[in-house]
């Protein structure tokens, strides 16, 4: 066959593989089909340079290396494994000609980049520092290949890597797309160590020190990595409400990632299509963010322009999921004030929806109720929850927070009758309940006092935020795909 042709029969049986259900046959489809004819087709479009000396390091592909091998024909064969991976050298020798070879293996870590650079320089002076030698570390893992960067750096070796597309469906290389590159500058590759770093502040919710080094990696020359940078200043303006901004650099995001799930690329997240959706929701919520601030109504202020719009429920859950971060970082006080704000805005929703109250300057002749009867019924309420403490009052012109709470419950608002657990505990157990939780969160050095909260204060006061939500949305059916979109990704890899 012409090289046209076999590249025609590869597409044929990559085709064929995709309607392969079964994982490990279609495993052997590729491996007996598939990867002997890629390797022609490669041997046929690249005359690569013979070295006696080749470094592997061996992971769960053993595609780049028998093409690795094949090209440049080495006598001699390190391979760098795992307990894991070792067991692919018997399947790597099935498509090389090995009687001419001399195979070492050497053991290390999958996550031990220095224990890899140390089996390669010991096995390199051991040799006697052997002149014609390189290193390719496509196959093993990330940190693998960052071990083998730093032993071609040090060692002043060659670094070669098989690069090649993948198909999405079958992930593995579209055959005949592969290419041996030779890295001209292999301690770059050690740029991979700081974008671990950098997917372990992003996974941490530092979202700032994230952004600094995808930045940094961008301008220093080392291949970019634009969707993780898009991501990390998109979360951190986001955060910081700045949200024209984070729009700008999540919508960046949103087509990378794109583009990198329809050419199968692997960049490092983990993240598909389920992703791709959320953020893509994301990017309407910060847009809408925007707009909804932007927006000037006559006689109307902006708390009513904002509770009647479509952004005040996930503002509302952005506001709990940002708590949520900050009590992952054991920011309890910071991770309180903001369950106190969601506690307050499921309130201020329910008054605006039910009864078209705005809590800065509420109108109580729109209520269904004489004031007369509504001032009695609350008065009976607080007189119920405040015990000895209660004292008469009258309905303010402004509401305050807990105040919102008696009032919804004077007016027999459904919220108390959807609160988990409503069978048992009583609408004065409930009011209770918050008053408590409200008055840790009063008594916070951040607040109007000087005491600490702990964690346990915390999930005092998110239990009560739980159990609020739950009984605001009342089983409608989209209140887990808000709660989905309301969380920030995260690095899957």
């Amino acid at each position: 066959m012409t090289l046209e042709e076999k590249l025609a029969r590869l597409k044929e049986l990559e085709e064929e593989a995709r309607r392969i259900s079964d994982g490990a046959e279609k495993e052997r489809f590729y491996e007996e089909k598939i990867l002997p004819l890629s390797r022609e087709v490669f041997l046929e479009k690249y005359q690569g340079e013979t070295f006696e000396y080749l470094i592997l390091s061996v992971g769960e592909s053993i595609e780049p290396i028998v093409l690795s091998i094949s090209l440049l024909k080495p006598s001699h064969v390190l391979f760098i494994c795992t307990d894991r991976s070792i067991s692919n050298i018997e399947r790597i020798k099935k498509f090389i000609d090995y009687e001419n070879i001399e195979f070492e293996t050497v053991i290390v870590g999958k996550n031990n980049p220095v224990q890899v650079y140390t089996g390669i320089k010991d096995w390199y002076f051991k040799r006697k520092n052997p002149e014609n030698c390189a290193i390719d570390g496509t196959g093993g893992t990330k940190v693998m290949a960052m071990g083998c960067a730093l032993a071609a750096s040090i060692l002043n070796l060659k670094v070669f890597y098989v690069n090649n597309e993948y198909d999405k469906y079958t992930r593995k290389p579209i055959a005949g797309s592969e290419e041996l590159i030779e890295v001209k500058n292999p301690y770059s590759v050690l740029g991979e160590l700081e974008r671990n770093t950098a997917f372990k502040y992003f996974n941490s919710y530092n979202y700032q020190s994230a952004a600094q080094i995808f930045e940094k990696l961008r301008k220093s020359g080392i291949p970019e990595d634009s969707l993780m940078e898009g991501m990390s200043k998109g979360y951190a303006l986001w955060e910081s409400l700045e949200f024209d901004e984070a729009a700008e650099y999540l919508e960046t995001a949103y087509q990378i990632l794109s583009k990198n799930l329809d050419r199968g690329i692997d960049d490092g997240t983990g993240w598909g299509e389920k992703e791709l959706n959320i953020l893509e929701s994301q990017i309407k919520w910060v847009k809408g963010f925007s707009q909804v601030y932007k927006e000037k109504t006559i006689g109307k202020d902006s708390g009513e322009i904002f509770l009647e719009s479509d952004c005040a429920e996930p503002m509302m859950l952005f506001l709990y999921e940002n708590g949520m971060r900050r009590s992952y970082e054991k920011r309890y006080e910071t991770a309180s004030l903001l369950m106190y704000r969601v506690i307050e805005m499921i309130e201020q929703l329910q008054l605006y929806k039910n009864y078209k109250l705005v809590t800065a300057n509420p109108d109580y002749s729109k209520l269904p109720v004489n004031e007369e009867i509504l001032i009695n019924e609350v008065n009976s309420i607080y007189k119920k929850v405040l015990e000895k403490d209660y004292k008469p009052v009258e309905l303010k012109t402004e509401i305050p927070l807990f105040d919102g709470y008696v009032l919804l419950a004077a007016l027999n608002d459904v919220l108390f009758d959807a609160y988990p657990a409503k069978g048992k505990i009583t609408k004065t157990d409930i009011l209770k309940k918050i008053r408590k939780r409200l008055l840790s969160r009063n008594n916070c050095i951040l607040a109007h006092g000087f005491r600490r909260i702990s964690e346990d204060d915390f999930m005092k006061i998110k239990e009560v935020a739980d159990e609020l939500l739950t009984a605001y949305f009342n089983g409608r059916p989209e209140f887990a795909s808000l709660k989905e979109t309301a969380r920030f990704l995260t690095i899957k890899n």
